[in-house]
């Protein structure tokens, strides 16, 4: 799956306005994965280069997020000699792990966590628990629902304390039988 993602990012490349690409300082994640970044980002529109660039800046951070480099910081530098290309300059930072894992105002039971304490931060799961909670609370008759992840980071340790807060909107009553 990889390689073809690799390959679809060298014709993303060759039919994109932008100039190829490389990358500088990735030590943890390797340079066919980011690439897969680019192709997602390359699948969204942008009016300029700059914002083209910005949405590929946005996707590599995505990707480190999702394995655990909450600290990831990306640069991009754009060269024109000997050919045009942009480096995207890389510091990954440590992996962080979940320490603490909490769901406060869940009265009802409706939200599930894939993760526990001990696992990579993950970007991508903390998304779809949100998503799949919302979706619970309204097919349980509730018009809407809030849900923040509230993150208190330990620098030092490189760890997360996570509570998703969940505050549910009144539900729909049924209509009365006339």
């Amino acid at each position: 799956m990889t390689s073809s993602f690799v390959l679809l990012g060298l014709l993303a490349q060759l039919v994109s306005a932008l100039p190829p690409c490389r990358f500088d300082g990735n030590k943890a994640l390797d340079a066919a994965l980011l690439s897969e970044a680019l192709v997602r980002a390359d699948a969204s529109p942008a009016d300029s280069e700059a914002e083209a660039i910005e949405h590929r800046v946005q996707w590599i951070l995505a990707t480190y997020y999702d394995h655990g480099y909450v600290d990831a910081k990306v640069t991009p530098v754009r060269h024109e000699e000997p050919a045009p290309k942009v480096v995207f300059r890389i510091s990954e930072g440590k992996p962080y792990r979940i320490a603490y894992l909490s769901i406060r105002g869940d009265e009802h039971r409706l939200v599930s966590l894939p993760t526990r304490e001990g696992d990579l931060l993950v970007r991508s799961v903390l998304v779809r628990v949100i998503t799949d909670a919302k979706v619970a609370y309204v097919a349980a008759g509730h018009r809407a629902v809030e849900i923040t992840p509230l993150l208190r980071k330990d620098a030092e340790r490189h760890t997360i304390d996570l509570v998703f807060d969940v505050v549910p909107g009144p539900r729909d009553e049924p209509a009365p039988m006339r």
